[in-house]
């Protein structure tokens, strides 16, 4: 879901562009992943990493078009697997009682997916696999309160390299796929003063320059994703540009439940538990503490009702506490779902 940036435009820049602050996790799984990313690293760099071979390699055997985008995770860019996914979302949003016309809508064109390295054994794929895949994407969501109703549409040009086993199980799945993408966000509201506001604020036309996200996903749905991008913040002489890595990690206990940990450089964001995917359990949120910075009080600002002003090694933060069973958020304090 996109949130409007008032007063910062968000792009993603290169990884070679800043020194990164990469956080401290007491997680021994989330330490390692962080070590495997500083070694991979140089690889992002390379000017070769999305060449497409010459003679372009072909399947060794026949592989179906579905299990093609499978491999390649473009879920949403085929019919029966988008199918699939929009059946659970559409439940969901019942069960949250939200309409299903909230949902975006997302179209693929130019997809291509090139099997750099694959082979058969019996006539279908067996081992590791590592596809190039070429894709081009629009997701538009339209959004609707008292001020009219908003269109926002994301065009995205994305190449990716993954690597993954076709014959791993849920206990000992390893892959790694690396993204390049390049993105324009258009924004427009039927509301003229909203609409003159958003050209005002520079949120009508932003296009991000070229950015690398890299993602590792192991045993039972375990993830670890990082993302590197620099906040420009406009200002008279050129603004200010201050790079940031953002990362976060999943961390599985068995098949059914997790916990969830994003960070901005080496500031905790959020931490929750999960199941089945979905937020269970407490989620504790970290933000900048701009009530100080503003002279405010924390009853002066709605939905901050229960949050709390700390310092944690010497920042300035709120923490704000919720609880959500099975994705919806619940009144338990404190917080024990089963």
């Amino acid at each position: 879901m996109l949130r409007t940036l008032p007063l910062a435009l968000v792009c993603l820049l290169p990884t070679t562009a800043f020194a990164l602050d990469y956080p401290q996790p007491s997680n021994a799984s989330e330490r390692a992943a962080i070590e495997r990313y500083k070694q991979d690293r140089p690889l992002l760099t390379s000017d070769s990493l999305f060449n497409v071979p010459n003679p372009v390699p072909s399947w060794p055997c026949a592989v179906p078009e579905v299990e093609q985008y499978r491999l390649a995770g473009l879920h949403m860019a085929h019919p029966q697997l988008k199918a699939e996914i929009d059946k659970a979302a559409r439940k969901q949003l019942r069960e949250n009682g939200m309409a299903a016309s909230s949902m975006p809508v997302t179209t693929y064109s130019n997809v291509r997916i090139i099997p750099l390295k694959a082979q058969c054994t019996a006539g279908k794929l067996s081992g590791e696999v590592q596809l190039l895949v070429f894709a081009t994407s629009q997701m538009v969501t339209k959004t609707t309160d008292a001020n009219g109703t908003s269109t926002t549409i994301i065009d995205s040009d994305n190449v990716t390299l993954t690597q993954q086993r076709v014959d791993a199980t849920p206990a000992n799945a390893s892959s790694r796929s690396i993204t390049k993408s390049k993105v324009k966000i258009s924004s427009r509201s039927d509301n003229p003063q909203v609409d003159a506001m958003m050209k005002q604020l520079g949120q009508q036309n932003i296009e991000q320059k070229p950015s690398l996200s890299t993602t590792y996903i192991g045993a039972y749905g375990s993830v670890a994703s990082f993302s590197e991008m620099e906040i420009q913040t406009p200002g008279l002489f050129g603004g200010k540009s201050t790079p940031t890595l953002n990362t976060s990690f999943t961390t599985m206990f068995d098949e059914h439940r997790g916990q969830m940990t994003t960070y901005t450089n080496g500031q905790l964001g959020m931490s929750m538990t999960t199941k089945d995917g979905l937020p269970h359990g407490e989620q504790v949120t970290y933000m900048d503490n701009f009530l100080k910075k503003s002279n405010l009080r924390m009853d002066q600002v709605p939905g901050m009702e229960g949050a709390e002003e700390v310092n944690i090694n010497g920042v300035e933060l709120i923490v704000k506490r919720s609880c959500f069973q099975n994705g919806a958020p619940v009144k338990m304090s404190p917080c024990k779902v089963l």
